[in-house]
């Protein structure tokens, strides 16, 4: 898989391959306007996985948003 792309939320979820990382770990980055949110993400993760991460971080922004 060279990178994914979506959307849940409004936001925009990025994974591409981390190009420098000796251990092959990708970068995952949520999107909203001008707000990016970046974590590395072990290659060890299923693609399952990666999306319950993404969209439980979009979900706890979304709340953090609320209570403002």
């Amino acid at each position: 898989m060279n990178k994914f792309n979506g959307i849940y939320r409004g936001w925009r979820i990025n994974l591409k391959p981390i190009k420098q990382s000796a251990d092959g770990n990708w970068l995952l980055e949520l999107e909203q306007g001008d707000y990016v949110a970046s974590y590395q993400i072990s290659k060890n993760k299923t693609l399952a996985e990666i999306s319950n991460i993404a969209c439980d971080e979009i979900d706890k922004e979304i709340e953090r948003e609320k209570n403002l």
